[in-house]
């Protein structure tokens, strides 16, 4: 009986030993986990981090420091480490096969904030759509198109695609054709294109402006015009010279040519 008693006491002495270096274990871990995290927020701050990007790595390097929290517990409480990682293997290995395209869209996303090729309201076309950036989040980006539809791309698909950014740079160049009938004098087309485009007050850099010819077709020569407008300001630099070049063209008699179809009927003669 003697013997039986000072057994439970031994394993109650044990036990609690165990529990007592547990919870050391588990405040001292939790203590310097927090300091981590302190720290690592510092180090995004002064780097200047995107948000979403700085909040995934917040929350990613919490679930490591709870992960090692767990497993220095359980060895301090006398639990089989090897069986221990060897469970977290296999769980890792099943949810990373089940969510591999969650993961290549995570992937995507980490990729995204971190070269920054667009942001929030920046104008955008990847794989054929085209629209105004709303929101990049860690696994998706939303963009809203001309015709307001939202569209809802994973970042997988975004970090493969070429990505054509309109808005990254202050300016855009506008490139109209013109083609005009070949009665007309060239110089005095090219000059009636330039004044136009010259006369715009949106048009920026007005020493870059070119206008040369540039086809000679069946029945029309082709001018093509380029000149530079801020960013903000292209489309309505763009459709005003549409609109502007043609009544610049019927003030000084110049004249546009259209295709022609002409049917010549001929009618039977009576025997």
């Amino acid at each position: 009986m003697e013997t039986v008693t000072q057994i439970l006491k031994e394993l109650s002495t044990l036990a609690s030993t165990r529990l007592l270096a547990a919870v050391v274990a588990a405040i001292l871990v939790v203590s310097f986990g927090k300091f981590l995290l302190r720290l690592l927020n510092r180090t995004m701050e002064r780097c200047k981090m995107d948000a979403t990007l700085a909040k995934f790595l917040t929350a990613a390097a919490r679930v490591v420091i709870y992960f090692i929290a767990v497993v220095i517990i359980a060895d301090a409480l006398g639990f089989e480490m090897s069986s221990l990682v060897a469970l977290a293997s296999v769980v890792s290995a099943s949810f990373a096969l089940a969510a591999s395209g969650v993961l290549s869209n995570l992937f995507g996303g980490i990729l995204l904030l971190m070269a920054k090729p667009f942001g929030v309201g920046d104008y955008i076309a990847i794989s054929g759509v085209e629209g105004i950036v709303m929101e990049v989040s860690i696994l998706n980006t939303k963009i809203n198109t001309a015709d307001n539809k939202r569209i809802t791309m994973p970042n997988s698909n975004i970090a493969a695609a070429t990505v054509v950014n309109y808005t990254s740079e202050g300016k855009r160049r506008v490139d109209l054709v013109f083609s005009v009938g070949y009665e007309n004098d060239m110089e005095r087309v090219k000059t009636a294109i330039r004044a136009t485009v010259e006369n715009h007050d949106k048009v920026v850099d007005k020493d870059q402006i070119f206008v040369r010819v540039s086809a000679y077709n069946d029945s029309t020569i082709s001018y093509t015009m380029r000149a530079w407008a801020k960013t903000e300001d292209y489309w309505e630099v763009y459709f005003d010279l549409m609109e502007q070049v043609k009544k610049t063209f019927d003030q000084v008699g110049i004249t546009m040519v259209f295709p022609v179809l002409t049917v010549q009927m001929d009618t039977p003669k009576e025997n």
